[in-house]
């Protein structure tokens, strides 16, 4: 049994399936893995297909029945996740999920605990204590969740996760465990290099997406005909919208970029490198159910 710090951190110690990596896995099993990484490399993803490409692999070396992909920005605690599906209600429970995660350093994603370990929540909790917890009846389990396997590296200020999750009670294994843990220690490298491929085609519209994430999908394009010089005029002609309307998108955009005046707007527009990208198919997410599903509704057309 795991004993957890008063800290909130777990000992090391006291994880018995550390000290021998790879002490489970075939010749078979490193072959599997071997060929998976080399095909994840030689597809050269950006970071938008990159969470896509791992769904499959990443199931069957886990004998999982979904993934999930998520990059937190340690700067602002903003949480962007993908799902490999889509259950119903997607944005309340992934909301109830930030209410509680807090309760618990793993399900809080804590890097202190998880460092380059995979861990599970088996690790932690009994099937009993897990069925009584308020984050298992009110997020996982709705979303058809009742084992959930998880690691994490930095990426500079953004922390990545990969989890694995299982709709029966069965804990995951040893070899299982040990198969996503090579994954993981590669995926790294994978991730860096598809994030240097994403950063040097950013368009001007995703650079301010990026970079401020409140903008709306008008007000990026009121934004973006800003930054090419365009006058209010054009603008209201291009988009098909009123000239008020162009006029009243600005005031926002000026708000939300913290700037006061069209030249500044255009200034910071054209002048943004972003050190910190992230993938297209995440969302961010919100304490409050109804933004997330706005949100979510902006980038797909429904939630």
């Amino acid at each position: 049994m795991i004993r957890k710090l008063s800290s909130g951190l777990l000992a090391e110690k006291n994880l018995p399936f550390l000290p021998q990596p790879c002490r489970n896995l075939t010749a078979r099993d490193l072959n599997q893995l071997l060929a998976i990484i080399g095909v994840l490399h030689a597809q050269q993803s950006d970071l938008d297909l990159l969470p896509l490409l791992i769904t499959v692999p990443l199931k069957a070396l886990t004998n999982a029945d979904y993934i999930t992909y998520s990059e937190t920005d340690l700067c602002t605690q903003e949480h962007r996740p993908y799902f490999s599906y889509s259950p119903p209600r997607l944005a309340e429970l992934m909301s109830n999920y930030l209410a509680h995660m807090n309760s618990h350093p793993f399900w809080a994603l804590e890097p202190g605990i998880f460092k380059n370990h995979i861990l599970q929540s088996a690790d932690f909790f009994s099937n009993r204590q897990l069925r009584e917890l308020s984050i298992f009846h009110e997020s996982l389990f709705p979303a058809g969740c009742s084992q959930l396997m998880r690691g994490s590296f930095r990426a500079g200020s953004v922390l990545i996760r990969l989890g694995v999750r299982r709709e029966g009670h069965r804990p995951f294994n040893e070899q299982e465990r040990e198969r996503m843990s090579v994954f993981l220690s590669h995926f790294q490298h994978i991730y860096q290099a598809a994030r240097q491929r994403t950063l040097a085609r950013l368009s001007p519209r995703r650079r301010l997406s990026q970079a401020f994430p409140d903008l709306t999908r008008r007000q990026l394009d009121v934004a973006c005909w800003l930054a090419e010089g365009k006058s209010n005029e054009i603008i209201a002609r291009l988009l098909n919208i009123s000239l008020d309307g162009v006029k009243f998108h600005l005031r926002s955009i000026y708000r939300i970029m913290g700037v006061e005046d069209r030249f500044n707007a255009a200034l910071t527009a054209c002048q943004l490198h972003p050190e910190k990208v992230f993938s297209e198919v995440t969302i961010l997410l919100s304490a409050d159910p109804k933004i997330t599903e706005s949100r979510l509704k902006e980038r797909f057309g429904s939630s």
